[in-house]
């Protein structure tokens, strides 16, 4: 069963399609709405923003950031998470 569980979010992150994982496994169960980078459009967009608390997080690396001039959220911290968390503010 969860073989299929994961087999079907997977095919929807191919398609484009937003994915809700579910963290029910936690003192406070939570949500977070998935959409492959690579295949977000205008409309996944405005769904994810619509739909969640309208804070969209995107995965880069430090050399992207760099490249677009994102600051740090705080300053860097050796040995702890997050090392070089940003957090930019539009």
């Amino acid at each position: 069963m969860m073989a299929d569980v994961l087999g079907t979010a997977a095919a929807e992150l191919v398609a484009g399609r937003p994915v809700l994982l579910l963290d029910d496994c936690a003192d406070h169960p939570s949500g977070v709405l998935l959409v492959a980078a690579e295949r977000v459009d205008a409309r996944a967009m405005a769904f994810l923003v619509r739909e969640s608390s309208g804070i969209v997080c995107v995965a880069m690396t430090g050399e992207r950031l760099d490249a677009l001039r994102v600051p740090p959220l705080a300053p860097a911290r050796p040995g702890r998470w997050p090392r070089r968390s940003r957090l930019p503010s539009t």
